[in-house]
């Protein structure tokens, strides 16, 4: 039986992956928020699609249909349509260093496990399932 996050899931990316909704959202953002000193912030871009005709649009559905669909760069005043290359450049430059940040915390986090885990009871695994 499917959980109720899973039904929510499934109903944002049947939501964000409407060809209509998404070619609102690319015009609307081509026309009004060209360039990162445009950017609109993410609630009221939701706000501004709702009205649009999509109430049932969600915070995770959009954000699927600018971040996984369109590809489109965000800063911390929002998504915006890149006016420039160089706004290309900094958002994948942006994306590498999380990259980086994420990778070397999951070194240390094995890492410490490695150092912390209880000897006596990895013995439990060695034999594998049964």
């Amino acid at each position: 039986m499917p959980t109720a996050e899973l039904l929510d899931l499934a109903r944002d990316r049947r939501l964000a992956m409407t060809d209509d909704c998404a070619n609102f959202v690319r015009g609307y953002l081509m026309t009004y928020h060209v360039g990162r000193r445009n950017a609109i912030d993410r609630l009221k871009l939701l706000r501004v699609v709702r009205a649009a005709g999509y109430p049932d649009m969600t915070d995770r559905g959009l954000r699927l249909i600018y971040a996984d669909e369109l590809l489109l760069p965000t800063c911390a005043r929002g998504v915006y349509w890149p006016q420039s290359w160089g706004e290309i450049e900094d958002a994948t430059s942006l994306w590498r260093q999380k990259i980086v940040g994420l990778q070397d915390r999951i070194t240390k986090t094995e890492k410490a496990w490695l150092f912390l885990r209880p000897i006596g009871q990895m013995a439990l695994f060695a034999e594998g399932p049964k």
